[in-house]
């Protein structure tokens, strides 16, 4: 739902910032980038430069 995504980023970006802390700490020393993508305004949200690279 379009009116959702407030709440995903939170007050300026506070739950995103959250969001990427635990997925994060969950990787353990595996090196990850986190991006958050609004798939409505971006069509399938898929960025192909980055599926299965390890940065």
């Amino acid at each position: 739902n379009p009116s959702d995504i407030g709440k995903v980023i939170g007050r300026q970006g506070r739950t995103a910032s959250s969001l990427r802390t635990v997925i994060g700490a969950l990787a353990g020393d595996e090196q990850i980038r986190i991006d958050f993508v609004d798939v409505d305004r971006h069509g399938s949200g898929r960025r192909s430069d980055h599926r299965g690279r390890r940065h």
